[in-house]
C-alpha cells in the first residue's frame, strides 16, 4: 500500500488516530443537508470543505467509490482506494465489548502535506493540507 511512494525507504508515513465523538461543525451540517430520499448533492458533501485554510484538495468518497473531488486529489481513484483500506484496517482495532467505532479521524502527516481523514456516517472525508513544518531552532 503507497501513497505517492510513502512508504519507500523505510521512511513511511506518521498516522494519528484520535477518538471523538462528534465529525467538526461543518460535517455534522453536511449529514444534515441531504434530500427526503436521504442522498446529498454534491454541493452538500462539499459544503465547506473548499473553506478549508492551507487546504489543497480533497475527495469525498463511500463504499461505491468517490462521490465529489477537488484540487490536487481530483479524480485520485488511487489514494481514494489506499484510504478507504486503511480506514477498513483501523475500523478492525475495536476494543472487547466497544459498541462505537473505534476512530472518527485519522491524520496521515507526510513530509510536505497532511491527508486529515474524517468518517461521518457511510462517508469518509479526505483533506489535503499543507504541511506546516516547525522551524528548526539553530543552538
Amino acid at each position: 500500500m503507497s501513497v505517492g511512494g510513502a512508504y519507500e525507504g523505510g521512511g513511511g508515513p506518521e498516522v494519528r488516530m484520535k477518538a471523538s465523538k462528534a465529525p467538526p461543525s461543518s460535517l455534522r451540517q453536511q449529514s444534515r443537508a441531504g434530500s427526503s430520499s436521504g442522498r446529498m448533492s454534491t454541493a452538500a458533501l462539499t459544503a465547506g470543505l473548499d473553506r478549508i485554510p492551507d487546504q489543497l484538495g480533497y475527495l469525498v468518497i463511500s463504499e461505491d467509490g468517490v462521490l465529489a473531488s477537488a484540487g490536487e486529489l481530483e479524480n485520485d481513484e488511487h489514494t481514494a482506494g489506499v484510504i478507504m483500506q486503511m480506514v477498513r484496517t483501523a475500523n478492525r482495532f475495536r476494543l472487547p465489548g466497544a459498541a462505537e467505532v473505534p476512530f472518527k479521524r485519522m491524520s496521515v502527516v507526510l513530509e510536505d502535506f497532511v491527508l486529515a481523514v474524517t468518517v461521518s456516517g457511510q462517508k469518509v472525508f479526505v483533506v489535503k493540507r499543507q504541511h506546516a513544518h516547525p522551524e528548526h531552532v539553530m543552538a
